[in-house]
């Protein structure tokens, strides 16, 4: 690091301390609306960050719908240097057996296309940031490029353990050897390359634990997703509804189903709750807010009544504020908090889910939300909460109280400001004994 970038970082007059970074984010999805947990993630970190720091993103995206100009108006000091959209087809293919053949995970494939390196290289080489941010698992497979600026990777869990964990509710079959490769490809990644960073972020101390095993020189901070303050306030139903006129009880299930692990959740749950539901609310509707969807999925959940399938929404806040109920049915998944389930109760709704969908929350059943063991008892707590808006007020109450007090934005948004200068201060040293 040279001296010019330690000083446009830390200085001081008097007292009083001033920093400002110029910070590089590598990004696996574009992260406007902010309408998925690794998506509000980013969205709440750029918020915090960007009306002090320079922040500057060059992403990915899967669905052709980067609202650039959406998050230049949330967010008019983040720069957007490129939005690149994933490797498919044939160049995929050849992409993922190269990985396979190098013993790299299969994902990485999607993240590798030519013109996407020659311009982070150009953004290294020439942009005089100081640090990295590498965001999810598939983006610090560009670790090698960089030997000369900070970096930080925030996998937010340990992806190898959350793997295992998928393969291992999933039967013998074909999907089960793929989530094992995976699963052992990770792990060797992981093993070969954290240590390379100057700080690697999980949310949760279980994968802090798994990781620090893995790699025992790996720098590891535990830091809590963060939640922006709008998603702490109450927002008036307007949004479903105004398709779906008159007023109908709505259930609301978010997430990527082409994680195997919540795509089993939503067809369990309209396969044999949603049934039970509608014989005693007949007008009632299951909303799924999901890309990557597969296409048995697909037709079952468009071909079945009561059931509405959406890919994208404009405004993510207004979407959830039409929901009477919140369903989190994630099978298995990460030790860590999941974003989708701290935004709803944040917003103040009623949240119904698994162990899974409560993992990393300092929850109690029933005074923060409801927690179902089958996919019967889910039906029966979802009825409760239809059947009771003093139920379903209370519930919100609690929930959003205990998000404002440890996962809102003012309380964890400084933590990941420390952590960049952690990793600033860790490289400098490091530079100046070698």
């Amino acid at each position: 690091m040279t001296s010019s970038r330690v000083d446009h970082v830390v200085f001081s007059i008097g007292k009083a301390r001033w920093y400002s970074m110029r910070i590089l984010f590598l990004l696996p999805d574009f992260p406007y609306p902010p309408s998925t947990g690794g998506r509000l993630k980013v969205f709440n970190i750029l918020r915090h960050l960007s009306d002090r720091h320079q922040c500057d993103i060059l992403c990915f995206d899967n669905s052709g719908n980067a609202d650039r100009a959406g998050l230049s108006a949330a967010l008019p000091a983040v720069r957007i240097l490129g939005v690149f959209p994933r490797v498919s087809g044939a160049a995929r293919w050849i992409r993922l057996l190269r990985n396979l053949a190098l013993g790299l995970p299969p994902s990485f494939a999607s993240f590798s296309p030519r013109k996407y390196v020659a311009v982070l290289k150009g953004c290294l080489t020439e942009g005089d940031y100081d640090l990295v941010h590498y965001d999810i698992v598939n983006m610090a497979q560009y670790v090698g490029l960089n030997s000369e600026i900070p970096s930080v990777h925030s996998p937010n869990d340990a992806t190898s353990l959350v793997y295992f964990r998928m393969a291992a509710g999933t039967p013998w079959s074909l999907s089960k050897l793929r989530l094992l490769t995976s699963a052992f490809l990770f792990r060797r990644f992981e093993r070969r390359t954290y240590h390379l960073f100057n700080k690697v972020h999980v949310v949760s101390q279980d994968d802090a634990e798994y990781l620090t095993n893995l790699v025992p020189k790996v720098d590891i901070a535990t830091i809590l997703i963060p939640i922006d303050d709008r998603f702490l306030d109450i927002v008036e139903p307007q949004g479903i509804n105004r398709r779906t006129l008159p007023k109908c009880p709505t259930i609301v299930c978010t997430g990527n189903l082409g994680n195997p692990a919540i795509a089993e959740g939503v067809r369990e749950f309209a396969t044999v709750a949603l049934p039970i539901i509608v014989r005693q609310v007949p007008n009632v509707r299951f909303v799924v807010l999901g890309q990557n969807v597969s296409k048995a999925l697909h037709d079952q959940l468009t071909k079945t009544s009561n059931i509405e399938l959406l890919a994208w929404v404009e405004d993510y806040r207004e979407f959830l504020g039409d929901a009477d109920v919140v369903l989190v049915p994630d099978k298995v998944g990460a030790p860590g908090a999941k974003t989708r389930t701290l935004v709803a109760m944040g917003l103040g709704l009623p949240v119904v889910g698994t162990a899974t969908a409560f993992a990393g929350i300092q929850f109690v059943n029933r005074e923060h939300g409801l927690l179902y063991k089958t996919t019967p008892e889910c039906a029966e707590l979802i009825l409760s909460l239809l059947n009771s808006s003093i139920n379903c007020e209370y519930l919100g109450l609690k929930a959003r109280q205990l998000v404002a007090d440890a996962f809102s934005l003012s309380v964890v948004g400084p933590k990941y400001e420390s952590l960049y200068l952690d990793a600033i201060a860790k490289f400098s040293s490091q530079s100046s004994r070698s």
